[in-house]
């Protein structure tokens, strides 16, 4: 009998010990919601972006509401960002919750000392990014939470979310690309493909910039950079990381015949 109890004390603790092993990178994916709740607007100053481009960045698989396929909704982690504007500074937290609202993972607070808006909230965020640690272990309380749900699915058909997580779920729609027109920028140039640009560099091919689920909007990966791009009158804006740069640098091009 002292045998058996010793067996079933033995597995119990393993089971928690590995529950309470449980790592970022060890969900599908993390999602970003399409707004905030500090901004008044879906992606504004480009925020909601520049955090799905920094999660891929630490090697997560970052995706948007509308992007999220039909999977065990507890393989996936919910993003947010926490924004304090203050007198000196702006302070943000990157925080993931799991299948149930709970939080499971808050970034140190990066801040900025930036008085303009954008300027403030992108720095912050990408401060916090630096204390940002993808094979983090989380608490427990995320992995008691996954095991009553993991028979769950979730598409982004489903009405069902944590109440406490702010998310719009939409159909995304199609992106219209000019297929008669190309962009230059200086010595870059876009060439439009079935499903957004190639980037050019002097006529040759450095990379690609790939639609989102956001009309409009495309993530920019290339040889040489990567960054975020949208569509605007007459052109498309590439905003791309630079190196000791706090914003990402726009790069305006501008449309012409083929």
């Amino acid at each position: 009998m002292k045998r058996f109890g010793l067996v079933v004390f033995v597995t119990l603790l393993f089971c928690v010990t590995g529950n309470a092993q449980k790592k970022i990178t060890d969900y599908s994916y993390v999602v970003v919601p399409s707004a905030f709740d500090f901004l008044k607007e879906p992606d504004q100053y480009q925020m909601n972006s520049l955090t799905k481009f920094l999660l891929n960045k630490k090697g997560l698989t970052a995706v948007f509401e509308t992007e999220l396929p039909n999977i065990p909704r507890c393989d996936v982690l919910w993003a947010d960002v926490e924004m304090a504007p203050g007198f000196i500074w702006t302070r943000a937290a990157v925080v993931l919750k799991d299948c149930k609202g709970n939080e499971v993972y808050r970034s140190e607070k990066g801040r900025s000392k930036f008085k303009e808006y954008k300027k403030a909230f992108q720095h912050s965020l990408r401060n916090a990014f630096k204390t940002f640690d993808p094979n983090a272990v989380l608490t427990v309380a995320a992995s008691a939470s996954e095991g009553s749900e993991t028979s769950n699915t979730l598409s982004v058909s489903e009405k069902e979310v944590p109440n406490d997580v702010s998310v719009v779920l939409s159909e995304a729609k199609p992106i219209s690309i000019n297929r008669n027109v190309m962009y230059v920028y200086g010595d870059y140039t876009l060439q439009t493909l079935e499903a957004g640009y190639s980037i050019l560099y002097k006529n040759e091919k450095i990379g690609e910039l790939v639609p989102t689920s956001r009309p409009n909007n495309f993530l920019a990966k290339t040889t040489m950079f990567n960054g975020i791009g949208y569509i605007v009158d007459q052109g498309i804006v590439i905003e791309r990381e630079v190196e000791g740069m706090v914003e990402l640098v726009p790069m305006p091009f501008e449309m012409v015949n083929n």
